[in-house]
């Protein structure tokens, strides 16, 4: 009887903070006004239906309604967990400010200098790169380090490719080699082993990590070949090197695939002005 009792004097309690009638709360349960007022007076308990609907309505948990007690530690969870969305948001709001402080100076003093836009770009990139290390963490929830990590190559390689339409230069295609080998053959790895994906190929990860810093590597060679070593002995170390890569590949013996000879100079000379002018 006690029981019901201190049940009772608690939903009336809860129902009076919620600024509710016993009608408007029969009203919202579908019940009649007679069964609220057993419930306030401990003769009867509500239907186990009623109680998901009820907690909502006076603005309680499930456990509490239960226990006729208001649940002090979770409460304070609760706060804390309000508190703490409250700065979250205010954080991302600052950090967008902060990234207009300096886009908007920069954009109005490029086309003011220049009369057209430029470096501005690249300053885009150099947010772009802090984006994926203050916010995009914050902004994800599941996932966070490869999303970041993803993040910041992207912004990388597009101010790789805007340094190199704002400065010129003929060193877009190492950098771009070089950033991807260094970043992919640390990270590729852990990124591969976080995957639970039930995908075959994934069984391999080794091998995949393998022939990924092989290609680069085979590519930051050709090119380098190509672009700084002197005369026809580049393009033909960088063709020899493609047919090797290739017989490797395909599993046919490396005597077996086209040599360069002497007679075969001039030809790969006129390939080599032909593709990099």
């Amino acid at each position: 009887m006690e029981k019901r009792e201190n049940f009772g004097r608690y939903i009336k309690e809860k129902r009076k903070a919620a600024g509710l009638s016993q009608k408007e709360l029969a009203t919202q349960l579908f019940v009649s006004e007679s069964a609220v007022s057993k419930w306030e007076r401990g003769l009867s308990y509500p239907d186990m239906t009623l109680v998901t609907s009820l907690s909502e309505i006076l603005h309680v948990t499930e456990h509490e309604l239960l226990t006729a007690s208001d649940d002090m530690h979770q409460r304070e969870i609760e706060e804390q967990s309000r508190g703490y969305l409250r700065i979250l948001k205010g954080y991302t709001w600052i950090t967008y400010i902060c990234y207009l402080a300096v886009l908007i100076p920069c954009f109005i003093g490029n086309l003011v200098t220049e009369h057209r836009l430029s470096w501005f770009f690249i300053v885009v990139g150099g947010l772009a790169m802090i984006f994926s290390f203050i916010n995009v963490p914050v902004m994800t929830k599941t996932r966070r380090a490869e999303k970041c990590f993803w993040c910041f190559y992207g912004s990388l390689i597009y101010m790789l490719c805007v340094c190199r339409i704002v400065l010129g230069g003929d060193w877009l295609i190492m950098s771009l080699l070089g950033v991807s080998f260094g970043l992919l053959s640390v990270f590729l790895p852990i990124i591969l082993c976080s995957w639970h994906f039930d995908w075959a190929i994934l069984h391999h990860k080794g091998l995949i990590c393998l022939a990924v810093d092989t290609v680069l590597a085979y590519l930051m060679v050709f090119f380098g070949c190509l672009f700084y070593m002197k005369g026809v002995t580049g393009v033909i170390i960088a063709q020899n090197l493609c047919n090797t890569c290739m017989g490797n590949l395909c599993g046919v013996p490396i005597h077996q695939m086209q040599s360069f000879h002497e007679n075969k100079y001039h030809s790969c000379t006129l390939w080599s002005m032909d593709v990099f002018g």
